[in-house]
């Protein structure tokens, strides 16, 4: 079994794609801000837009994206000294 690990370059690309999920969830994450728009598919009346919004987790993401870029910073050795 061989493991694949994330490359700096798609570590960035998942961080912005993590970063436009979070303009989208601060875009759409009240009824109210849904009222300029119309939706195309509804779950129980409720836009799936919104409820998209409200099941992403984006800003966990992007923490564990950053972390698992420091573990491996730390595991290489290319950075020393403790904590801050």
């Amino acid at each position: 079994m061989s493991l694949t690990f994330i490359s700096k370059e798609h570590s960035q690309a998942l961080k912005g794609c993590a970063l436009f999920m979070m303009v989208f969830l601060h875009l759409f994450n009240q009824t109210s801000n849904l009222q300029t728009t119309f939706s195309l598919c509804e779950i129980d009346g409720v836009p799936l837009v919104n409820l998209m919004a409200r099941g992403m987790g984006p800003v966990e993401f992007y923490l564990f994206l950053s972390g698992y870029g420091l573990y491996y910073i730390f595991k290489s050795k290319k950075l020393t000294g403790g904590l801050i």
